[in-house]
Parts: C-alpha cells; sequence; structure tokens
C-alpha cells in the first residue's frame, strides 16, 4: 500500500471514530430513546476505529481483534497511544457482551460517561500520534472530539 493510500484509508477510519463518538454523545443526550449500553457500545467502536486508523498509518496489519489493549500493543514504539491503559480493558468488553440482555456488563449512566471520556482520550492520543507522524488532518477530523 503506498503511503498516499495509507493516509487516505487511515483519515476513513478517523471519520468513523469521530461518528462513532458522536452517536455515543448523542446516546448519552438521549436517555429516553437509548440505553447506557447503546453509548458503551459506541465509545468503544470510537476507540477500536481510532486505534486502527493508527495501526494502518504505521503500516501494521490490522486484525478483527476488539480487544484494545492488545490492538494498542501493537502499534511502534515511540507512539504515545501504544502506552495508554486506562479504560482500555472496560471498554473492550463493551464491543460485544454489553449488547445482549442477561450480559456481563450492565453499563451504568455512569459507566457511559466514562467510556465517552475513555474513547475521547484515545481519539486525542490516537490524533496526536498521527500529526507526530506526519499525517496532515483536514478541519472536518476535530483534534479534541468531544470538547473534553
Amino acid at each position: 500500500m503506498t503511503a498516499e493510500t495509507r493516509a487516505r484509508e487511515t483519515l476513513d477510519w478517523l471519520d468513523f471514530a469521530q461518528a462513532d463518538l458522536t452517536a455515543a454523545t448523542d446516546c448519552l443526550a438521549d436517555p429516553h430513546h437509548y440505553r447506557a449500553f447503546h453509548a458503551c457500545f459506541w465509545s468503544q467502536q470510537a476507540a477500536e476505529k481510532a486505534i486502527k486508523a493508527a495501526l494502518i498509518y504505521a503500516n501494521v496489519p490490522v486484525n478483527r481483534w476488539h480487544d484494545l489493549v492488545r490492538l494498542a500493543e501493537m502499534l511502534p514504539d515511540g507512539w504515545t497511544a501504544r502506552t495508554l491503559s486506562d479504560g482500555l480493558d472496560t471498554l473492550s468488553g463493551y464491543a460485544v457482551d454489553s449488547r445482549y440482555p442477561g450480559a456481563l456488563l450492565d453499563p451504568t449512566h455512569d459507566d457511559a460517561l466514562q467510556a465517552l471520556e475513555d474513547a475521547n482520550t484515545v481519539m486525542r492520543t490516537v490524533t496526536g500520534d498521527l500529526l507526530d507522524h506526519g499525517l496532515t488532518i483536514p478541519t472536518h477530523v476535530p483534534l479534541d472530539p468531544g470538547g473534553s
């Protein structure tokens, strides 16, 4: 894959990550129509797509894993996102388990707020790493999603 193709694909993944952050935010803002697990799921998806964007840009093959710790550890040395750990285990659990009745995880509103905060941290960290490694990010991909 050429550097130009990797950059374009990276931006596509970041765009999807941002859309997932927006979905998580919207779920939290409308508790009459959405439950906490919705916001947790979209937060996990945002973090996963952001990390996968970094992997693509770093030219590391992307796997279909949802384990955010494992994905972050695949980043090359020197990437700050590689050292993220707070919240990644919990976020990973929201990929599948929290979406079904009787799930082991039954997130609360506070859990959803924390998940969104953790996803925003991942997005900011990945975006910073990508900028540090030479990616030009258009203004439609905010550097501080969610304003936190």
